[in-house]
Formats: C-alpha cells, sequence, structure tokens
C-alpha cells in the first residue's frame, strides 16, 4: 500500500515527509517521546541543580550579608572573654599580694612585738642590775662608814706601841 504523501503546513512547496508505514512512524514517535522524556529529564535535572544552586548562592548570599554582625559578634565576644580573663588573672594576682602584705604585716608585727618585749625585759634586767650597784654601794658606803668610826675610836697608836715610844724618847 502506497502512501500519501503529507505536506507541511499543509502546502506542495513545502518539504514532503513519507512515511513509508505506520510502524516508522510509531517508532518516530516512541524515538521523539523518548528524547522528549529525556530531555524533559535533563531540563528537570538541570533545573533542579539550578534551583540547588541558586538556593546555595542565596544561602551564601545571605551568610555574606550577615557575615560583618558575626564578626562584630564574635570579636566582641572574644573580647570579652578576654577581657573577663585577664580581669580574673588581675583580681586573683591582687588578692595574693594583698595577703602576701597582711602575712608581711603579721610577721613585721609579731617582730616589733617579740622586740618590744626583748626590749621590756632588758630595761626590767637593767633596773634589777641598778638597784642591786645601788645598794652594793651603799653597801660599800655603810662598811667603809663603819670601818673609819671603828678606827676613830681606837687610838691612832696601840696602847704599847705607845709605851715603846716614850721609853725611847725618855731615854
Amino acid at each position: 500500500m502506497k502512501r500519501k504523501p503529507i505536506f507541511i503546513n499543509g502546502t506542495s512547496n513545502d518539504k514532503k515527509i513519507t512515511i513509508n508505514n505506520i510502524s516508522e512512524k510509531q517508532a518516530l514517535e516512541k524515538e521523539l517521546v523518548e528524547q522528549r522524556a529525556l530531555l524533559e529529564k535533563d531540563y528537570a535535572e538541570r533545573e533542579a541543580k539550578i534551583q540547588a544552586k541558586e538556593q546555595e548562592f542565596e544561602s551564601l548570599k545571605s551568610q555574606v550579608e550577615t557575615f560583618p554582625l558575626k564578626l562584630k559578634q564574635a570579636v566582641e565576644e572574644t573580647e570579652q572573654s578576654v577581657t573577663n580573663r585577664l580581669q580574673f588573672q588581675y583580681d586573683h594576682e591582687i588578692k595574693l599580694m594583698q595577703k602576701e602584705m597582711e602575712s608581711e604585716q603579721k610577721l613585721y608585727h609579731q617582730r616589733v612585738t617579740g622586740l618590744e618585749a626583748k626590749i621590756a625585759q632588758q630595761e626590767q634586767h637593767i633596773k634589777e642590775l641598778t638597784e642591786s650597784a645601788h645598794h652594793a654601794s651603799r653597801q660599800v658606803q655603810e662598811i667603809a662608814v663603819k670601818a673609819i668610826e671603828g678606827a676613830a675610836q681606837q687610838p691612832a697608836y696601840p696602847p704599847h706601841y705607845l709605851d715603846k715610844n716614850l721609853e725611847s724618847s725618855k731615854s
């Protein structure tokens, strides 16, 4: 069976497409459908990739827009953290220094107290020694007075000496 030529756009001057049999037409239609499906699938994949890239782009764009703010916040947080750490360290060192000074003051106070006690003890000892020296001096004076008084009560020359001196002067 012969087929009539098919005219595109209904004119005889246009290209003529002849189809020998229906199976060729169906095969072409099937191939066309497959190609169309492949193209649509490829288009859908590309569309999905484009949408994913657009979403990624929007996400990155959003991140770029918020980056200065996030950077500022991160810098502020880091500054605050470092400031807090340094303040804690400074406060700790101040407390240590204060405790060290307090302990040194206590030590010096104890030394002063000990030295004052020793001075008082030595002053008491000096007072006792001074009193003892005065007492000894009085005793020496009393002994000297008694010796002088005792010597005054005795004759200047012993009696037997006077008797001998008289005899020798008479002769």
